[in-house]
């Protein structure tokens, strides 16, 4: 199947603003299931595009892991879930920290 440059250019934009979007709401839904202050949604939004630019590459131009990705939706589906992977982990990075935080303050 061949594409045009434009067309793909166009559908590789539209990834990256659903890995944003995705990236922001893990974030969001995240910060509130673990009742942290909601702040930094630019961070979870920039980690989910990275997310999705690592793994998506990763996939596409690595060779043993496109043994894994038989497909051609293979690094597509990965990147997906890699951008909401990334600020998931980032949120509860941010909630361990805090919570050893807390913890230290109130034993002094």
């Amino acid at each position: 199947m061949i594409l045009f440059p434009g067309l793909a250019l166009f559908l590789l934009l539209i990834c990256l603003v659903i890995s944003v979007v995705t990236g922001t709401l893990t974030g969001a839904l995240m910060s509130s299931c673990l009742k942290l202050p909601m702040r930094g949604l630019w961070v979870d939004a920039v980690f989910g595009l990275l997310g999705f630019l690592f793994v998506f590459v990763a996939f596409t131009f690595l060779g043993p892991l496109q043994a894994i990705a038989k497909s051609d939706e293979g690094p597509l589906k990965a990147g997906l879930v890699a951008s909401a992977a990334f600020p998931f982990i980032w949120e509860l990075s941010r909630f361990i920290r805090l919570r050893r935080r807390t913890q230290s303050l109130t034993l002094d």
